[in-house]
């Protein structure tokens, strides 16, 4: 019987929200700027401002989608997919970690986390998190000789899992 638990938490959105959201402010005073010399120059500048106004105002709807940003975590018998979810309309699987390749787990507040965490100049960090206050585990993943460092908001039901599964990968 598959052991199974799972978890949704908030997440911080990524650069491309930010930049989507300059890209529509752009356009908007571009029209805005088009408007104005349209009236001094000619109305052919003039009808060009409407289709970028509208264009502006939709790129700007779209921008603050991508600021709702959750992650799902689904463990399944310690094998943990983290999926991203914006708006709640749009999930996409961003990572997927099996139990095997893991070869340790910590709490963040230990200090030996935190110094790997600072310390990962080889290792790539991946943060699932929404980033504020909280209690948070820190998963090691070693695939193909590249060491991967995964920042996850697991709750108690999440960790006892993992620590049944993991035994002595997970560090006390």
């Amino acid at each position: 019987m598959d052991r199974y638990t799972e978890r949704l938490v908030k997440g911080r959105p990524g650069s491309e929200a930010r930049l989507t959201l300059g890209a529509g402010i752009f356009l908007i005073l571009a029209a805005c700027g088009l408007v104005v010399t349209g009236i001094l120059v000619k109305a052919i500048i003039a009808a060009v401002a409407l289709p970028v106004l509208v264009l502006g105002i939709y790129v700007i709807i779209y921008s603050m989608q991508l600021f709702q940003v959750e992650f799902e975590y689904l463990i399944t018998n310690g094998d943990i997919e983290v999926s991203k979810i914006i708006a709640k309309k749009r999930r996409k699987v961003v990572r997927e970690v099996r139990a095997e390749d893991i070869t340790k787990m910590s709490s963040l507040a230990k200090d030996q986390a935190r110094n790997d965490l600072d310390r990962a100049d080889r290792r790539k960090v991946y943060d699932y998190t929404s980033g504020e206050e909280g209690e948070y585990y820190l998963v090691y993943e070693k695939v193909k000789g590249e060491e991967c460092l995964y920042v996850l908001d697991l709750d108690e039901e999440s960790v006892q899992l993992m620590k049944d599964i993991l035994k002595s990968k997970y560090v006390k």
